[in-house]
């Protein structure tokens, strides 16, 4: 069912104030010249830095057109209620148009280079309940600005940034933030662009509209002319809601009082569209706060995260629209990363510290990828004002403030990231500041606390606005020891020195990445490989596979290899000949999945499944396993395969750190609950041991011998490839215990070609 609605015009006009802001300070002027009195919160706006605004990435709070509405704050008749926008300009001769649709409210500015004007909006700007809403606002220059809003009441403010419509998308997951308290609700908004649209709403929450329920889980439609809006509200959490729009539009998304640990706060933001996510964050803790905070991820398909803090690594799997919610205390940063784009927030729960009781506040967190080198920001009046900042550990130095090195700045580092962080304290005075690093991109939130008070924001981004890009270099990265670093297509990358295969093959023989071989005869199911370690910033993978009898109880052979990564369970089963289960759905090779960063296709007689960071892993549908990785995961792996770290000698470590006296102990270590309570780690009984005679007799050159063979040998091509001793040991011994079948030596001989291939 599509609902159109309708909208109230509003032809009257309404007197507003102008208020010009210089860069080095604070300076309001209404039309009458006195001061203008901005009630207890509207120093907020100065927080967010009025330079440069900036939202997710660098450059998208800079444009020529913007369109927003502002949400429902609080209580439709709660007093002292202001609207503002702030106009910045980075030109000189900057012409700017603000208009409320369907009203007959308009101004026109005249800027220069620098200067920052301050609008406020008629109170039918605000919108109200859940309903169609046609007075939105839309701003137009000649050059670029930054637009920034303001809503403010009494003891009930926030701001968000407006983003530029070349920045907005067509697919969007609300997030609203928590509060329980009477009247008052989640909410969130759709803002039609310049196109007429349909827009589908896959609620998480119900919400009652033009007199009708539509529970959750229920998909509701409505068209949107151009330049008009639409407002949900509910007492259920909306978080997880999907909007799919045929043409661009922008979403807000809030709460009319946010309420978790003291008292309530009108909360908001403009959401970034799916496309614009990223997936590698760090949260930072507030000194201030005694109690905890909350951070929270949301995720737009089958999503793996990653989180990191404090010693501990878990990873949780998300599915579209569901969303993770993480305890925030002082005594770690976390570090979570993704597998593919997500969402993330920061939700300041309030607090009381000393005989300060300050409110709760709302802020997006920016990914990596979107720092920035040089930021804007704005201390507030009778705050405590904090620079929470993190930043490559190799450039901390080069950080400055007002073109001055930070003094008295203490750094923390982030272990297994190559980053740290600070707290930096801006003091209490209102002035604006610049932090700049000449090269490196670093990350920035501007946080402070009063009381019935707080604000916090993302770092203001100045990228864009006068660039000053350094040219590409390798002295602008740093790689790991295992790389170096190579000039691609115009910029610095870290490549791999080497890759190093493990595998498993015969009844079974395994060889680690380090090239410790040993026999485990187990039937359970086991880890070969899988990420761990210090280095947090590699992305996760785990291979693993089970094993089973096949006539003889003595020995086992792999029947079945799993491999988890980017999100995706991966299963091969034996003698499933060019087949594969992907997320336990049977499918044909070839496929390539995840934007073609993860491919799986059959190479002779084998499955290769192999990612864009040079993970490989094939299988030969029988009894042959290999797993390739590249140097890049040194001393960050573990399971049967060892830890790569070029020394076999403590390749039998186990996952508590310990080094397995046998490979019987070490297969048991690392040995997964597949439901299977029947199997073993051993040789069910006593091993059969091979005498030196047998092994002799086995390596004559009419048997095993082949593989050796040197002169006129069919593999004496392989030979300074894959050293032949391991492959050929193990032929005598599999021909001993089969006693001297010639399939298994057939066997043995396409598995030693296949590893020269590889």
């Amino acid at each position: 069912m599509k609902l159109f609605g309708y909208c109230v015009h509003i032809t009257g006009t309404v007197a507003d104030s102008l208020l010009y802001i210089n860069m080095g300070g604070l300076v309001l002027v209404t039309p009458s010249g006195s001061p203008a009195d901005m009630g207890a919160k509207m120093l907020l706006l100065i927080a967010v830095g009025l330079a440069v605004l900036s939202g997710l990435h660098a450059i998208t709070s800079t444009g020529q057109e913007f369109i927003t509405t502002f949400l429902q704050n609080h209580e439709l008749n709660y007093p002292q209620a202001k609207f503002q926008l702030f106009i910045s300009s980075y030109s000189q001769f900057t012409t700017v148009t603000i208009s409320i649709q369907k009203s007959l409210f308009k101004r026109d500015l005249f800027l220069t280079k620098g200067q920052t004007v301050v609008v406020n909006m008629p109170a039918f700007a605000e919108m109200a309940g859940t309903a169609k809403f046609c007075h939105t606002v839309w701003v137009r220059a000649n050059q670029d600005i930054s637009v920034l809003a303001l809503s403010s009441k009494k003891n009930s403010a926030d701001v968000t940034a407006v983003y530029p419509v070349n920045h907005l998308g067509v697919e969007y997951y609300v997030f609203t933030p928590p509060g329980e308290l009477a009247n008052s609700y989640k909410e969130f908004s759709v803002l039609a662009w310049r196109d007429r649209t349909t827009v589908e709403i896959h609620l998480k929450g119900s919400v009652r509209f033009q007199e009708r329920i539509y529970p959750a889980g229920s998909k509701l439609t409505v068209v949107l002319p151009p330049y008009e809006a639409i407002q949900f509200q509910s007492r259920q959490d909306l978080s997880g809601t999907l909007i799919r729009a045929a043409k661009p539009v922008a979403v807000l998304s809030g709460h009319t009082c946010a309420h978790k640990n003291t008292n309530c706060n009108h909360v908001v933001e403009q959401l970034q569209p799916v496309s614009n996510w990223g997936r590698s964050f760090f949260i930072l803790p507030l000194s201030f706060q005694t109690n905890y905070d909350l951070a929270y991820v949301v995720a737009s398909q089958a999503t793996v995260v990653s989180y990191n803090a404090n010693g501990r690594q878990m990873n949780y799997n998300l599915l579209a629209g569901q969303v993770l919610q993480l305890k925030v205390t002082g005594s770690s940063p976390i570090y979570i990363t993704a597998n593919v784009g997500i969402q993330v927030f920061f939700f300041g729960t309030g607090g009381i510290r000393s005989d300060l009781t300050f409110d709760p506040f709302f802020s997006s967190i920016p990914g990596v990828l979107s720092y920035c080198t040089s930021y804007s920001l704005h201390s507030q009046m009778g705050f405590e004002n904090y620079a929470l900042i993190v930043a490559k550990t190799v450039a901390t130095s080069g950080i400055a403030m007002d073109g001055h090195s930070l003094a008295g700045v203490s750094w923390r580092p982030i272990p297994g990231t190559g980053y740290s962080w600070s707290e930096y304290r801006l003091g209490k005075d209102g002035s604006a500041h610049t932090m700049t690093h000449h090269s490196s991109p670093f990350g920035l939130l501007n946080l402070g606390i009063a009381e019935r008070n707080a604000y916090g924001t993302t770092g203001l981004c100045q990228s864009g606005i006068e660039p000053s890009v350094p040219q590409p270099s390798c002295s602008s990265i740093q790689c790991r020891k295992t790389e170096s670093c190579q000039m691609v297509h115009g910029q610095p990358q870290c490549v791999a020195r080497s890759a190093a295969t493990c595998w498993a093959l015969g009844d079974p023989h395994y060889q680690t990445f380090d090239k410790q071989a040993y026999n485990l005869m187990g039937t359970c199911t086991y880890t070969l490989a899988k990420t761990c370690g210090p280095d947090m910033t590699l992305p996760a993978f785990h291979v693993a596979a089970k094993n089973e009898i096949r006539g003889r109880l003595s020995v086992s052979y792999i029947s079945l290899v799993k491999v988890q990564v980017y999100g995706y369970d991966i299963s091969i089963a034996r003698k499933e000949y060019g087949l594969v289960r992907v997320n336990n759905q049977r499918s044909r090779l070839p496929i390539s999945l995840h934007e073609r960063k993860l491919w799986l296709y059959q190479m002779g007689t084998s499955i290769v499944i192999e990612t864009d960071f040079s993970l490989r892993v094939s299988y030969d549908w029988n009894s042959q396993v290999l797993v390739k990785i590249s140097s890049s995961f040194s001393e960050n792996v573990c399971g049967l395969c060892g830890n790569y770290n070029g020394d076999p000698a403590d390749d039998f470590r186990t996952p508590d750190g310990s080094l397995a006296l046998s490979p019987a102990e070490f297969g048991q270590s690392w040995k997964l609950d597949d439901g299977d309570k029947a199997c073993w780690n051993d040789c069910h009984g006593e091993c059969k041991k091979v005498t030196l005679d047998v092994l002799i007799k086995s390596k004559v050159e009419t048997s095993c011998g082949w593989i050796s063979k040197i002169e006129g040998g069919p593999f004496s091509q392989c030979h300074s490839v894959v050293n032949p001793k391991i492959f050929l040991e193990n032929c005598a011994y599999d021909l001993y215990i089969y006693e001297g079948q010639r399939d298994v030596l057939c066997q043995v001989l396409k598995s030693y070609a296949d590893a020269c291939q590889e």
